[in-house]
C-alpha cells in the first residue's frame, strides 16, 4: 500500500512530494483531523462575510481538500488554492474554486490587497527563518486592508512522549540539517505582529494520538504514513534496512497510544489595518 510513499531527499526543504495517490490520501486524512478538532475548518472571524461573498487564498493547498470544503459550504465567496507542486485537483471542482502553481517563497502572482482573507497551514516543515519572514511578507501583501491572514501549525513537541523516539528525533535532525527551525510553529502570531498585523489572536487546540476516540487512532495512521513516506531519508540516517526501520516507527505508533501521548496545534489570526 505504500511503496509509492516518497520523500524528497534532494530539497534542504522537509517537502513531500504528492504526486501519488497515497500521499494525497494522507493529506486528506490530515484535513479530516484537524476538521473535527477544530469544529470547522477556521478560527478567524470571518463567518458572515463568507456567507455574503469574500475572495479567500489558501496557501500550500495540497490536494486543495480544505479549500474545496471552503468553497463548497461558501457558494457565494470564491476561492484560490496555491501550491508550489501540482498536485491539486483539476476537475470536479467547485466553479467558486481555482488553483495556481506558485511558490511564495519567492512571490505570488497577485495584486497587493486582492483578498479578503488569507489562510496557511501546517508549512512549519517547509520554511527556513529567512523564509517565514519573507512568506509573512507576501501573506501581508496580499490581504486586504481590513482583511484577516490566519496561520495554523503542528508543534514539533510530543506531550507525555513515548519511550521510543527514534524516528521523531531523527526526522527532528533532519529538519535541523537543512536550516528549518521547527520552533516557529510557535512564532506565528509574533510573525504577524512584526509584519504589521493588527487584533491578533493566538491559542493552540490538541489532540491525542491513538487514543480517547476513534479521530485519534485514525490520526495515529497518519503519522505512521507519514513515517513511511520519510523512509528513504530517515533510514540512512540511522543506517538501518526497511525492515528494522518499520520496526522502529511501529514501535513509536505503539507508544502513542500506550503513553496516552498528545500534540498541540498552535494557531493565529490577525487583521490588517486599514490605512497598512
Amino acid at each position: 500500500m505504500f511503496d509509492h510513499c516518497k520523500f524528497n531527499v534532494r530539497s534542504r526543504y522537509m517537502l513531500l512530494i504528492d504526486e501519488e495517490p497515497e500521499q494525497i490520501s494522507r493529506r486528506d486524512m490530515q484535513h479530516i483531523i484537524m476538521r473535527h478538532h477544530l469544529h470547522g475548518n477556521f478560527n478567524a472571524p470571518l463567518e458572515e462575510e463568507l456567507e455574503e461573498g469574500i475572495k479567500v487564498l489558501e496557501l500550500g493547498c495540497g490536494s486543495g481538500r480544505w479549500i474545496r470544503d471552503m468553497a463548497e459550504d461558501y457558494p457565494r465567496s470564491s476561492f484560490t488554492g496555491v501550491d508550489v507542486t501540482e498536485v491539486y485537483p483539476t476537475s470536479d471542482i467547485p466553479v467558486n474554486c481555482t488553483f495556481v502553481n506558485a511558490d511564495v517563497r519567492k512571490s505570488l502572482p497577485f495584486e497587493d490587497g486582492e483578498f479578503d482573507y488569507v489562510f496557511q497551514r501546517f508549512m512549519v516543515l517547509s520554511y527556513t527563518p529567512e523564509d517565514w519572514h519573507a512568506v509573512t511578507r507576501e501573506l501581508v501583501r496580499v490581504t486586504k486592508p481590513g482583511g484577516w491572514l490566519e496561520l495554523f501549525e503542528q508543534a514539533a513537541t510530543v506531550e507525555r512522549p513515548p519511550v521510543s523516539m527514534t524516528v521523531w528525533n531523527a526526522a527532528l535532525a533532519e529538519t535541523k540539517s537543512r536550516g528549518i527551525d521547527v520552533s516557529y510553529a510557535w512564532q506565528i502570531g509574533n510573525l504577524l505582529k512584526a509584519h504589521g498585523m493588527s487584533d491578533v489572536i493566538e491559542d493552540y487546540v490538541s489532540f491525542p494520538i491513538g487514543w480517547g476516540e476513534t479521530i485519534a487512532e485514525f490520526h495515529a495512521y497518519k503519522i505512521f504514513l507519514l513515517y513511511l513516506a520519510m523512509e528513504p531519508t530517515l533510514a540512512p540516517a540511522l543506517g538501518v534496512k526497511h525492515d528494522e526501520y518499520v520496526r522502529l516507527t511501529e514501535m513509536f505508533i505503539d507508544g502513542l497510544t500506550e503513553n496516552r501521548s498528545w500534540f498541540k496545534a498552535p494557531y493565529a489570526y490577525g487583521r490588517k489595518p486599514l490605512n497598512y
